[in-house]
């Protein structure tokens, strides 16, 4: 694959993260199918070519997505280490209507198109892991306080 040489949008530009927060939202509320250049620049009332400018494809576009949701989550996680209510923490953040929405979307593109399931499978390993760390850790806690 050849990648293109001309000019890119920065990836701490507040126009990208607009587009990564509105796939984000077209993801939710249409599906994963909704996320095109055309709906992603209607949404913030840009012009289609600013997505190629600032992403390569719409994989980069989704993998944006994941890699944002993963350091969310990984914020969030930390949060609940540090709770008073730790296990309570983890129950509101496991039952965020709106993320399981996000991550069933993202896992039904990833089954169904090819290309794009093993490049993003491996983006949120570091995320499973530290969240299992936590509950490994929260789980110890609640557990040494009831002796």
């Amino acid at each position: 694959m050849v990648v293109s040489s001309r000019r890119r949008g920065v990836q701490n530009s507040a126009v990208r993260s607009a587009l990564i927060e509105a796939a984000e939202q077209l993801i939710r509320e249409e599906g994963y199918p909704a996320v095109t250049a055309r709906n992603l620049a209607d949404k913030i009332n840009l012009k289609r070519q600013i997505v190629h400018y600032y992403f390569h494809s719409m994989d980069e576009v989704f993998i944006a997505v994941i890699r944002q949701g993963a350091d969310k989550a990984r914020l969030r996680f930390q949060a609940a280490l540090t709770s008073d209510e730790p296990l309570r923490t983890l129950w509101e953040i496991n039952s965020d209507p709106d993320q399981a929405t996000l991550t069933l979307e993202l896992n039904a593109l990833a089954s169904r198109h090819p290309p794009f399931g093993p490049r993003s499978s491996a983006l949120p390993r570091s995320s499973a892991i530290f969240r299992h760390r936590c509950w490994y850790a929260i789980l110890s806690s609640a557990e040494s306080h009831r002796m």
